[in-house]
């Protein structure tokens, strides 16, 4: 569904080795444009590689929307889109890029079918399922994970970059029932010990549990990008969570460096993980919007102070990346909608030096949680 007119989409073009663009450059008002699947065959485990989006034909050569692999906007209320959150603020989108023209790609498993598109470096897959009843959350997330896996494989890119996950009614249910708790069993049973990458797990309205990857090709290619999954010196690797947070650990790393292949120019990026108020593995500032806010505001500046944050993820020694964090795009997930004044006041407070975000109303994977950001650096 295009946003309304009054609300044009702001580009944040996110190219991992085309050549560096200033942040103020990276934001143009254009019109919207839909994005469009091609279906594949419907027999099991089949791969499809359609002819290109029939915009690309008439696309000029310098336009980068032909290397669009995604985008995230508000309010979409498409069945098939990989977000379909409320925004609270000028209608946004986020639009990830390859380096070349990207192509509609299709892969039908025997739960559901991923759709997404693919370019030469980066390929981006999507799913969603109906979620109807709490009990059927963790073998649903297994399917969806474990179909992932297969298709990441049949489209030679078995490495994560990035993972969205949007879980309906997150917080339902009490103790190891909790849906979020569930979500993780299902997710950390399918990827059992897959090297794992920055991730978001964000509460979503509409009943589906969406599921998105941005993904690449294997390693020791010419052409193969470098991918290094980070970790925060204030928070306990989520992996390592306490049993109290449930029979399993949420499987996601707190950032992600992604740089172009060796010999190649171009901007590095790092991918950080939807992060929150939390030290350690315990939540501070329950209640709290603004402390919150704060909190999470200090755990991303800490990431931010080395690749890492700390001596356990250092940068390797044979780097070229000049390590100087630029935001390109941020999102702030609000639980509660009435909370926003005071999210902005805490922000601009605390992060007034970064761009404003893009803010969205969502639920938190910890119900003590009011709020969540993530974001993308130019490194």
């Amino acid at each position: 569904m295009n946003p309304p007119e009054t609300n044009p989409v702001i580009f944040r073009i996110l190219a991992p080795h085309l050549p560096a663009i200033p942040a103020t450059e990276l934001e143009v008002e254009v019109d919207p444009i839909n994005i469009q699947f091609f279906p594949a065959p419907s027999d099991h485990g089949s791969v499809d590689l359609s002819p290109p989006h029939p915009a690309s034909a008439t696309a000029e050569p310098n336009d980068l929307t032909r290397a669009e692999l995604v985008r995230f906007a508000a309010d979409d209320r498409e069945q098939h889109a990989p977000m379909t959150l409320a925004g609270l603020g000028p209608n946004e989108a986020e639009i990830w890029c390859d380096s070349e023209p990207t192509m509609p790609i299709s892969y039908h498993g025997a739960v559901t079918q991923f759709t997404g598109r693919q370019g030469p470096t980066l390929t981006f897959l999507s799913a969603c399922v109906k979620v109807t009843k709490l009990a059927d959350v963790r073998q649903i997330t297994f399917d969806l994970y474990r179909e992932l896996l297969e298709a990441m494989a049949s489209l030679e890119a078995p490495r994560f970059v990035r993972i969205w996950n949007y879980i309906p009614e997150i917080n339902a249910g009490t103790g190891d029932n909790e849906c979020y708790r569930q979500f993780c069993w299902g997710r950390a049973d399918a990827l059992g010990t897959i090297s794992l990458p920055a991730a978001t797990g964000i509460g979503s309205r509409d009943g589906w549990l969406r599921v998105s990857a941005l993904c690449t090709g294997p390693e020791g290619r010419p052409d193969s990008i470098g991918i290094r999954h980070l970790e925060n010196a204030r928070q306990l690797s989520a992996y390592n969570y306490p049993r109290e947070y449930g029979p399993r650990s949420p499987s996601f790393a707190r950032a992600t460096l992604v740089s172009p292949a060796t010999g190649r120019s171009g901007q590095s990026l790092l991918l950080v993980s939807g992060t929150s108020s939390i030290v350690h593995h315990q939540t501070l500032h329950a209640g709290n919007i603004a402390a919150q806010t704060a909190e999470t505001v200090r755990n991303i500046q800490t990431l931010l102070m080395a690749p890492g944050g700390d001596s356990r993820t250092p940068l390797p020694a044979d780097s070229n990346v000049d390590f100087d964090p630029v935001p390109l795009a941020i999102r702030y997930y609000l639980r509660n909608s009435a909370d926003l004044p005071q999210a902005r006041s805490s922000w601009t407070a605390n992060a007034g030096h970064w761009p404003a975000p893009a803010w969205y109303e969502a639920d938190i994977c910890r119900s003590d949680l009011a709020m969540e950001v993530e974001a993308v650096f130019s490194v």
